[in-house]
């Protein structure tokens, strides 16, 4: 699933069930927030949809890209113009963390240290 939006401000809007809750709970757990924060499960590996037809799911990748410019940008030397979060949960004892990818989708970090001071450069809460 994609979800592009808008540099201003965007609504999310349907019917109960349609996964508004979801994409929100998806933009947090990848800049940070613990699972508990989204009021949707203990831990993150219950975030991972687990039914008949997913059977082989080893885990989940969420990606948020966010704009890098002007002068609050964060490293723009190192980053470039925008800067991708990608938070993975392993199912089955894999990867679990994030990573700093500059504009060209180079892995650049896999420090939360790094991603707090990007989200507080970027003034994002």
């Amino acid at each position: 699933l994609t979800v592009d939006l808008c540099r201003n401000v965007n609504f999310i809007h349907g019917q109960n069930g349609s996964g508004k809750s979801a994409v929100l709970a998806a933009v947090q757990i990848c800049l940070g927030a613990g699972a508990r924060r989204t009021h949707r499960a203990r831990n993150l590996r219950e975030l991972v949809r687990k039914d008949s037809a997913s059977q082989n799911i080893s885990g989940a990748k969420v990606r948020v890209t966010l704009l890098n410019q002007g002068e609050d940008g964060f490293q723009h030397e190192k980053y470039g113009d925008t800067i991708t979060v990608e938070r993975s949960i392993s199912l089955h004892g894999g990867y679990n963390g994030y990573k700093l990818l500059d504009s060209d989708m180079k892995e650049q970090s896999r420090s939360k240290k790094d991603l707090d001071a990007m989200l507080d450069q970027l003034n994002i809460q």
